[in-house]
Parts: C-alpha cells; structure tokens; sequence
C-alpha cells in the first residue's frame, strides 16, 4: 500500500497497480484509462505500515503462491497492522515480543530476533484474515503444518518434560 495524494490534495491509501490503471476510486482516479488522470495522483511516503514491513508481506505472499496457497486480497499491511495491534505486539502462540519490521528490507529482517512470520490457525484452509496469526519465524517452523491443539499439545509435553 502505497500513501497517494490526488490533484485535489486527498491523501488515501492505495495499491499502485491501482492508481496506474486508473481504477483508484478518488475524484481523477474515477477516469478509467485517462492517462491525465492518472498523473494526477503523486505517491508519497512508504508502503510500510506502523509496524509491519512491505517486504516481509511481499515475502509472505510469494511464500503463499509458490506452494499454491490462496493469500486473500484483503490481507495488506494495514490489516497486518491491525493484527499486530490486536496482539498486543506478541506472538500468538509463544507470547514473545515480536520484532517491529517497519522500514526494514527483507535482508535486514532476518537478522532481527523474533521475526513475525504468518502463521495459519487450520493449515487445511488458505490465508485470509480470520485464520492468521502473527507468530515468531521460529515457532511457525516448528508448528509446520500441525493442528495448533496438537502443536500446544505437544509443546506442554516437551515443556513438563524439561521442568
């Protein structure tokens, strides 16, 4: 997601794709396939939300499509934001910090300790808003594609084991 300002000084958030085509929903923008329009719109600022990176979603979504999973529309980095915020900035499963990615390219996250990773709850279903969680790159690895009980299930185990 990209800031955009219009001719008119409206400032929104938009895909580029979007505001190219000329099927961005702001007063130029409504011009489908106006090259003037089109021009009309200045993008400024970063796709990077508050607290997520572009690069990390972008990564996320390559990972989704090379193993032929479905990753909804919807999921940008503003709903990403958001679920960061719901989490209270922790991982899901662990409960450990997560790392704020904003700003970062992909070469810099992976040197961060605790790299949120999107996980899906019922790995039997694709990624869209209600069956993803931020967890730590870590525990996303070790979870696989086990059911969350069985993964918790597991963890408790391994965890009374080691008291």
């Amino acid at each position: 997601m990209w800031n955009i300002r219009c001719n008119c000084g409206q400032i929104f958030l938009s895909r580029a794709n979007l505001v190219y085509s000329g099927q961005c929903s702001t007063c130029a923008g409504k011009v489908a396939g106006n090259a003037a329009a089109k021009r009309q719109h200045i993008m400024t600022g970063a796709r990077d939300g508050k607290y997520m990176s572009y690069h990390l979603l972008a990564r996320w979504q390559r990972g989704a499509k090379r193993r032929n999973m479905h990753w909804e529309d919807t999921i940008d980095i503003l709903t990403l934001d958001k679920m960061f915020e719901q989490q209270d900035g922790k991982c899901a499963l662990s409960g450990a910090k997560l790392s704020i990615t904003s700003g970062l390219t992909y070469h810099k996250l992976v040197l961060l300790p605790n790299v949120p990773s999107a996980d899906r709850i019922d790995n039997n279903i694709h990624y869209f808003e209600n069956n993803m969680q931020l967890v730590t790159k870590d525990v996303n690895m070790a979870k696989q594609t086990s059911a969350q009980q069985d993964f918790i299930a597991m963890c408790t185990l391994v965890a009374n084991h080691n008291k």
